[in-house]
């Protein structure tokens, strides 16, 4: 089974994505800021993140350069219901696959998920 975790600071973009994920049968987890992300994902490995890009303490972007150093193989998208297209392009730079926009993208978080990882 996949394994993904989702980093938002919004307590209910973590419920959705929480529930459209398990609901497709992957393991989900969920963290509510990027040390809690990286904390995760020092414990156990990710096949997916979907990573808020603007959080408090750590950034998206900073959350995810993070996140490469301990799981370099871990694939990511990033989830923004802001206009941030500079962080947005540094992180695909750096091998992010894409943004997810909120709040009309998260239909589409299933169909990522499954191209990504199966």
């Amino acid at each position: 089974m996949k394994r993904i975790l989702v980093i938002d600071d919004e307590e209910g973009m973590r419920d959705v994505f929480y529930r459209l994920l398990s609901n497709e049968g992957y393991i989900v987890e969920t963290a509510r800021d990027g040390n809690e992300g990286l904390d995760k994902v020092k414990k156990r490995q990710f096949d997916l993140s979907f990573i808020d890009v603007r959080m408090p303490e750590l950034n998206g972007l900073e959350t995810f350069l993070q996140i490469k150093k301990i799981q370099p193989d871990i694939k990511a998208f990033l989830i923004s219901g802001y206009a941030v297209d500079s962080l947005v392009e540094k992180a695909v730079k750096e091998g992010a696959l894409g943004c997810i926009r909120k709040p009309s993208g998260i239909r589409d978080v299933v169909k990522v998920a499954k191209k990504i990882v199966g």
